[in-house]
């Protein structure tokens, strides 16, 4: 017998251990952190997480602690997850505060106390209820969550996972994964987690190497309890080539076996194995085809020995190491994953179908022995047994477990399996007790579920394939319905209305039905995403007619949240915001979370497009705050966020944008979410004079843009790196970017407020180029400007002349009067009307940043013009004070430089009176400033665009209207009498 097999002490690792135990301390400071663990089979990834367990513990934390099994493919969904969690969520203690609704979510893994009846909410909700649960549990003491084997785990606990890092930046959660990095083969669900938290930084890497050889010696001797010959440490370092599992099993072998070393780590495990009777070879045979862990009673039904002979095979099993109970004695663990997939490996094929059959008759009697998902295990074990049949009547109940769970990714990979073994077998129908079709549709609405656009459409119409249309309408319909969605989703717009619409056509009209109104609402949702507003509203304003006729609440709630837009889109403010405030009010009383969040998001949008800004604000915020505490405060939470963010950026309130933007963006989670709240924080930097975090952000948004279709973000998106090269002086980056922008928009100049910011740019550019162009004589330039910016905004005219109703958005109203300002300034004329036009809708509008800019504009038309300085004074004053208040340093160091040009003061009028007792005139008033600087008489003709023998001129009238002698003394008494202007 071995006394002892792994090293009572632990040895090496000292870096590896220390990285870990800085994670341990941040998170003791309540900041969290992960760490990823990597390295090859019996390396010591477990020892080393064992080891940090130990350390812990001693330092009051909390420990979790979950494995993935090799198991069904990766069809085990949130198995490390419900294991690690299993005994918090049992407390009432780690549940305080948690709400009912929360509770119900987290019933859908653990059975809860204080949880609703059945299943509530979603998968947003299940992820967010289990983070509060750590974060609650890490307020008490600090929390460290272990997650091993991951290159095992399923897509659902990866999700989960990848959340957890996210949102636990904040609290006293440490994360610790280990996996081999030889098993990420391509396509395997843990890579791009893997890539994606080493390039953000959410996580640092630890790569295991193998041991030195004096680190193997102190291994084995802490082993051996003495100081093993100097040979038998060459030999075993030799052949395990430092890796500390195989150098235990080596040493294992070496004793009990003459000194003899196998050739290998597989050869190592079976020699042992080989070594004990034969009733605990058959126990550790059953356990190998059980899986990493296994239940007593299980094993005793599967092996069939007596009780006493069983509890002699498993002691046997646990003196030498293979195997340790778990879960207070009654389960049993492969000491090492190696060691269950060399006994594994080495069965004879007949008799691993034996067991793997026996093992599933077991758990069909008696699902109580297997894991977290008894359906899936159960489907596993037939199959791997090959029982076609019994695995398909299997998979039908696996794949509902798993949407139980919200696991859709593992739902649809059981419909797969049940598809393939559809054909089979005989009357497969009998044996699901379901049909090809249903499975297909299912299958198709899983995929959807899972992100899966293209593997949705091609289930759905499979299905549609052999749906009869006169015998079976309804059923055409759904497989209609379902085609239109995933084509939708795939970008397919027009493809997918055509489906909806046959959808709707295959649903008998009379008598009224739940089905046709669902019909009308899907086509009508899709029409309104494609730009097809007026369809859009018939359709949905009939199924309003028929939801509140048939009393389909949850429906009407939808419909009108869908109507709001549309109206909004239509010019109709009145009717948009009573639809979003009637939808709200619908689904708070019906009490459905997801509409109620979606109802803020449309309803405060409405509300925007109105014009209403501050209104539509306060309504996205208390939307924020709701969605905390139905615990959707990410996914669509986060829209919220996004919202409030643009909505404060273009209020000027800088400041209050970043509070809410910057940590919803450390802790976003999908990737149009993350697309969003990065545009909106790069285009917050951009007005800080940020540009290199600005292009950082804006550029990575846009390429998650790319991937995500985010396509309601391209206007402000274009229109925000435009505004960014316009700030760094890039004109010709600008323009470049510019023309890009607008070939995307094509065909969605209707979205009036999304655009508008970006039809501005097209003036102001070629505004900008045509300034340029002039300076060095290029007229084409000039007239190519002007043919460009005439194009684009001919376009958005007859976008703006196509609104109804209450006419188009005030705030694209606001900006089509700032290109006409810029027009003027394309043309060299210099009209400050649409300037003023423009700053007056813009503070009607409570958005000073734009009217500020528009004042600066105007100032620079009066000073062109060669107006009065007191004209130009006020109005650049105005908008220096605003842009330096709302923290806007771009806008500011525009003003600040055409103040420098002008020679005009930004801070402070000069006494009362001073200058008209003097009897200086406003031009020797500017050229007194600039002398006060400074300048020379040509440097202040060059300034003020004057001749230096004029500047001369003035500098005379100048010292004789002061009684001075000389510029020196001028320049003295300007700023005794407040005449100069302000360094700035």
């Amino acid at each position: 017998m071995v006394g002892r097999i792994s090293s009572p002490r632990f040895v090496g690792r000292v870096a590896e251990l220390e990285a870990l135990e800085q994670l341990l301390e941040r998170a003791a400071s309540g900041g969290g952190g992960a760490m990823l663990v990597a390295g090859e089979a019996g390396i010591g990834k477990s020892r080393l997480a064992a080891e940090l367990e130990t350390r812990a513990r001693a330092h009051d934390a909390m420990v979790l602690v979950g494995e993935c099994v090799e198991l069904a493919d990766g069809e085990l969904a949130f198995s490390p997850i419900i294991s690690a969690l299993r005994g918090v969520m049992e407390s009432d203690d780690a549940l305080e505060g948690l709400g009912w609704r929360l509770r119900s979510a987290l019933g859908a893994l653990w059975p809860v106390p204080g949880a609703g009846e059945g299943v509530v909410g979603g998968r947003e909700q299940l992820f967010e209820a289990g983070y509060r649960v750590l974060a609650r549990l890490a307020e008490r003491q600090p929390v460290l969550l272990i997650v091993e084997d991951v290159h095992w785990i399923d897509r659902s606990s990866r999700d989960l996972l990848a959340f957890l890092v996210r949102n636990a930046r904040r609290d006293a959660i440490a994360l610790v994964v280990t996996y081999r990095p030889d098993e990420l083969r391509a396509g395997h669900p843990m890579l791009p987690f893997v890539a994606e938290l080493e390039r953000s930084g959410g996580a640092r890497r630890v790569d295991l190497e193998r041991m030195a050889r004096s680190e193997v010696a102190e291994q084995l001797q802490a082993i051996a309890g003495r100081v093993p010959d100097g040979e038998v440490i060459e030999r075993i370092f030799s052949r395990s080539e430092g890796n500390p599992f195989f150098s235990e099993e080596l040493l294992a072998t070496a004793e009990d076996g003459g000194g003899q070393l196998p050739a290998s780590l597989r050869e190592t495990l079976l020699l042992r194995v080989e070594r004990l009777s034969a009733s605990t070879q058959e126990v550790l045979e059953a356990a190998a085809v059980a899986g990493r862990s296994v239940d007593h009673r299980l094993l005793a039904r599967v092996v069939g020995l007596e009780e006493k002979a069983l509890l002699g095979a498993l002691r046997a099993a646990t003196d030498e190491h293979l195997l340790v109970p778990t879960a207070g004695g009654m389960t049993y663990a492969f000491r090492h994953a190696l060691l269950r997939e060399a006994i594994y490996e080495d069965a004879l094929v007949p008799e691993r179908l034996r067991l793997h059959r026996e093992i599933a008759q077991t758990l069909a009697a008696h699902p109580e022995y297997a894991g977290s998902a008894p359906a899936a295990e159960l489907a596993h074990h037939w199959q791997a047994a090959g029982e076609e049949r019994a695995a398909l009547a299997a998979t039908v109940p696996a794949a509902e477990e798993a949407e139980r769970m919200h696991a859709y990714d593992e739902a649809l990979r059981h419909v797969d399996r049940a598809l393939t073994l559809w054909n089979r077998v005989d009357a497969p129908e009998d044996a699901t007790r379901t049909d090809r079709v249903e499975l297909l549709l299912r299958g198709s609405t899983l995929a959807e579920f899972a992100g899966d656009a293209a593997r949705a459409l091609a289930l759905a119409e499979q299905a549609r394939a052999v749906i009869d249309d006169r015998s079976e309408p309804l059923r055409a319909a759904a497989a209609e319905a379902q085609i239109g969605h995933a084509m939708h989703y795939a970008g397919r717009g027009v493809d997918a209305i055509a489906h909806l619409a046959e959808a709707r056509r295959l649903v008998p009209r009379d008598p009224p039905s739940i089905e046709y109104a669902a019909a009308l609402v899907g086509e009508g949702r899709v029409l309104m995403v494609n730009g097809r507003l007026r369809d859009a509203r018939e359709r949905l304003e009939e199924a309003i007619q028929l939801v509140e006729l048939l009393g389909d609440r949850a429906l009407h709630a939808a419909t009108l949240s869908t109507l709001t837009i549309v109206y909004s889109e239509l010019g109709d403010f009145e009717r948009a915001v009573a639809a979003g405030r009637e939808g709200l009010r619908i689904a708070k009383e019906i009490g459905s979370a997801e509409d109620i969040v979606r109802a803020y998001i449309n309803g405060s949008q409405g509300i925007d497009t109105a014009g209403r800004i501050e209104e539509a604000l306060a309504m996205g915020l208390e939307g924020i705050t709701e969605a905390e505490r139905l615990g959707m405060s990410h996914a669509t939470g986060d829209q919220l966020r996004m919202q409030a963010g643009w909505r404060l950026s273009r209020m000027g309130r800088i400041e209050d944008a970043q509070r809410i933007v910057l940590p919803a963006l450390d802790e976003a989670t999908t990737p149009f979410n993350v697309a969003g709240l990065q545009n909106v924080a790069g285009h917050l930097a951009a007005e800080r004079g940020e540009f290199d975090l600005a292009e950082q952000l804006l550029d990575g948004a846009w390429e998650l843009m790319r991937r995500s279709g985010g396509s309601q973000l391209i206007g402000p998106a274009s229109a925000w790196r435009v505004l960014l090269h316009l700030q760094r002086g890039e004109l010709d980056l600008a323009r470049e970017r510019l023309w890009d922008g607008l070939s995307r928009v094509e065909g969605s100049e209707e979205d009036l407020l999304y655009n508008a910011e970006l039809y501005w740019l097209a003036a102001r550019v070629a505004a900008d180029l045509a300034e340029r162009a002039r300076i060095a004589g290029a007229v084409d330039t000039v007239e190519q400007a002007t043919e460009a910016a005439t194009t684009a905004i001919t376009k958005w005219d007859r976008a703006l002349g196509g609104v109804q109703g209450d006419g188009p958005p005030p705030e694209a109203l606001a900006f089509r009067a700032l290109a006409e300002g810029e027009l003027a300034r394309l043309r060299a004329e210099y009209d400050t009307e649409p300037w003023r036009t423009a700053a007056e809708q813009f503070r009607r509008l409570s958005e000073p940043l734009r009217a500020a800019y528009a004042d600066f504009r105007a100032a620079e038309a009066i000073a062109l013009s060669g107006a009065r300085v007191a004209e130009t004074s006020a109005l650049l004053r105005s908008a220096f004070h605003a842009a330096s208040s709302l923290g806007a340093r771009s806008l500011r160091q525009e003003i600040e430089a055409l103040a420098r040009r002008t020679g005009l003061s930004l801070e402070r009028e000069p006494e009362p009176g001073a200058a008209a007792q003097l009897g200086l005139s406003d031009r020797e008033l500017e050229v007194l400033r600039l002398l006060a600087d400074g300048r020379t008489n040509r440097q202040i003709g060059e300034q003020l665009f004057i001749t230096t023998k004029t500047a001369s001129a003035h500098v005379s009238h100048i010292l004789m209207k002061l009684g001075v002698a000389n510029r020196a003394e001028a320049a003295a008494a300007a700023h005794r009498l407040g005449l100069a202007r302000l360094s700035i």
